[in-house]
């Protein structure tokens, strides 16, 4: 039989306590929605298999302005070399080594799983499902997936003064990823490319380069959107850590911040934490913790002045909390602070 575990906590102690076990479930319940969005993704592309299809330049496509040269959808294994040899014609493999330039331009969705990618001119970009990599006609790149994860992507490649003219006016060579994220359209329209490539309809070249062209249509909405929602963020975010500045020492009602600014608690502490890289409360702790480093340093107030002048409301809870943080107590930070000072100006 268990005998239950009491715990005695100060006010300050059980506050934090509560705020420690919100955000544990907040995290959680981020992470299965990552998981959910994941596994939409990979349903969309599941019931297609590896696919490639590699066409010749014909007159009639040619002169259309903008004809589809090749197009395919890839799985990459974890663990799994990349790219596989013997799967693409010579002028299309490449080495991490070495890279490659390409003649045509291509769009190479990401669908499932994280890797990396890279040109000269913008240097290398994280990817993720959602991501969309831009390759342009004489550009040096490479890219791979990471290995612990693997990914599946949908590619389709071009050419043609009206594509030119297309990618030279709404897309350009930096930055070279976008960020689109799931959107079943363009999932169908990479779909539609593909069972067009061994097709035999009359005029079925023509057919593709509508749908590439929808494609690119629906890609620079997708990032068009996907960019003004980060700019709003970004601005809510703003006010968000001014006011948790301005009241670092105070007990700060989130939920109700989160609801001025216009977010749920949940969607208001992940836009947060992946603008700052910290949770609220552990963001209004940071700036707690550098405003003691500053009082240690630069004053003789004692430790417990400190602690009750930043609002932890004990001597021992400030101590535990600023070790978590520096890694030192306050004590040793102040005396080895303090040498380091004295020796600068001796």
């Amino acid at each position: 039989m268990h005998r239950p575990v009491i715990l005695y906590l100060d006010s300050a102690q059980s506050v934090s306590l509560e705020l420690y076990l919100i955000d544990y479930i907040v995290e959680e319940y981020l992470v299965m929605t990552m998981f959910n969005m994941t596994t939409s993704l990979h349903k969309m592309t599941e019931s297609l298999a590896e696919f490639s299809c590699y066409l010749p330049i014909e007159p009639d496509a040619a002169a259309w302005g903008l004809h589809v040269l090749d197009a395919g959808l890839g799985v990459c294994a974890a663990s799994t070399a990349y790219p596989a040899r013997g799967q693409h014609p010579d002028k299309y493999m490449f080495t991490w080594e070495n890279g490659r330039e390409l003649a045509e331009y291509q769009l190479i969705y990401i669908s499932r799983g994280q890797g990396v990618f890279e040109t000269r001119e913008s240097g290398p970009h994280q990817v993720r499902a959602g991501s969309l990599l831009l390759l342009f006609p004489g550009v040096w790149h490479r890219y791979r997936p990471d290995l612990e994860f693997g990914w599946e992507e949908q590619w389709v490649g071009f050419q043609g003064t009206y594509a030119a003219q297309l990618m030279a006016t709404f897309f350009s060579v930096t930055p070279p990823v976008l960020q689109l994220g799931y959107d079943p359209e363009f999932l169908r329209l990479l779909g539609s490319i593909c069972d067009l490539a061994y097709s035999d309809l009359p005029g079925h070249r023509q057919m593709m380069a509508a749908y590439t062209t929808a494609a690119l249509a629906c890609a620079r909405s997708l990032a068009m959107r996907e960019r003004a929602e980060i700019d709003h963020h970004e601005r809510k975010m703003q006010q968000a850590r001014t006011f948790l500045l301005e009241r670092a020492t105070s007990t700060v009602d989130l939920p109700s911040l989160a609801q001025e600014l216009g977010y749920s608690y949940s969607r208001f502490r992940a836009v947060f934490k992946k603008t700052t890289g910290l949770s609220p409360r552990q963001y209004q702790l940071q700036i707690c913790i550098n405003r003691a480093k500053h009082l240690l340093t630069r004053s003789e107030q004692s430790i417990s002045a400190i602690a009750d002048m930043l609002g932890f409301g004990s001597v021992y809870y400030f101590s535990r909390q600023f070790k978590a943080k520096t890694g030192v107590s306050p004590t040793h930070f102040r005396r080895t602070s303090s040498v380091a000072a004295r020796r600068i100006n001796y």
